[in-house]
């Protein structure tokens, strides 16, 4: 799977009724500071799940302690050596479900599942990806533009595969380090809903949000970077984003986070054993 994927069974209790849930994916930036305001974000905007990129030890260690009262379910996945990880809280219980690295760089993907149970649909399962797909500015020099390229593409390329083999609805969100012109972007548009272009407003430019990453002096983004996707409605429960915003709160990090409400719908019927060729 993608250079190591690792797979855990089981989810120990269904999570409540779950209609609808709102996603936070942020960017943390790999820089050692207080996360005083984001944990005020959380705490203002409460959403169901949060999706966290380059969570470094520091970050994990405050979060363990902010997020506890609300989040009883949490999982840390720094990776020192590159400076890099991922974090993810929620209030819904998941189990970890695959983990992406590619041999030499750091890791790309981190699958959670969670069994949603819906009012008017049958309980199913719910994957949700977090992702930083390999940068531009740290690897060039290691690969070459080229390369670089390419590899970006065959990690979501994995991602994909994955979810077409595994056939229920998924949730792709993270720091996918390309733009909407690139072919990195138009693969995954082939396959996937862009949640931005299918409930937000404006340009949804979310980089940077500092010029300069490691100094304390913001810019207006004018890029978009970061994204949500998913499959829609190509399963037996489906998928749609219902809202989307950029929150542009000083946080510290040059990327700005995602809010997005997600609802769970009845999907495509799923054929009779008669109609399946």
């Amino acid at each position: 799977m993608g250079g190591g994927g690792r797979d855990a069974r089981g989810i120990d209790e269904p999570p409540r009724d779950a209609k609808s849930l709102q996603l936070l994916t942020f960017n943390l930036l790999n820089n050692e500071r207080e996360l005083t305001p984001l944990l005020e974000l959380v705490a203002r905007e409460l959403p169901d799940l949060l999706l966290f990129q380059e969570c470094i030890e520091s970050h994990a260690t405050q979060l363990e302690t902010g997020l506890g009262h609300h989040y009883p379910h949490r999982l840390w996945l720094p990776a020192p050596e590159y400076g890099m990880g991922f974090g993810i809280a929620s209030r819904l219980p998941f189990a970890l479900t695959g983990f992406w690295q590619y041999p030499g760089f750091e890791p790309f993907a981190a699958r959670v599942t969670l069994a949603l149970s819906h009012p008017f649909i049958p309980s199913s399962l719910f994957d949700v990806y977090c992702v930083q797909f390999i940068s531009p500015t740290n690897e060039v020099r290691r690969v070459g533009p080229t390369a670089l390229l390419r590899l970006r593409e065959q990690q979501i390329g994995w991602v994909l595969d994955e979810i077409g083999r595994r056939k229920q609805p998924a949730v792709v969100a993270g720091d996918w380090n390309t733009t909407e012109g690139s072919d990195a972007y138009c693969q995954a548009a082939a396959q996937l809903i862009d949640g931005w272009r299918e409930a937000g407003n404006g340009p949804g430019w979310s980089w940077p949000r500092r010029l300069n990453p490691y100094l304390d002096r913001s810019a207006l983004p004018v890029l978009r970077l970061d994204y949500l996707m998913h499959t829609g409605r190509g399963f037996a429960s489906g998928v749609t984003v219902t809202g989307m915003r950029v929150i542009r709160d000083g946080l510290g990090s040059d990327h700005c986070p995602l809010l997005a409400k997600i609802e769970i719908v009845k999907g495509k019927p799923t054929p009779s054993a008669g109609e399946i060729e």
